[in-house]
């Protein structure tokens, strides 16, 4: 089965669309676990200066 060049096309646009989704989901993931983790360092810090 021969796909048309629009066929392939749309699928190739399909599939970049889907690829930046993920990047963009991926990028937010990462955000929030930066912002965890700094988080966790700022109530290690106050850990410490309380002692």
């Amino acid at each position: 089965m021969a796909l048309s060049p629009k066929v392939y096309q749309r699928g190739f646009q399909e599939a970049i669309q889907e690829f930046d989704r993920y990047e963009q989901i991926k990028r937010r993931l990462n955000q929030i676990k930066a912002c965890q983790q700094l988080k966790k360092g700022e109530a290690f810090l106050k850990l410490i200066e309380a002692a």
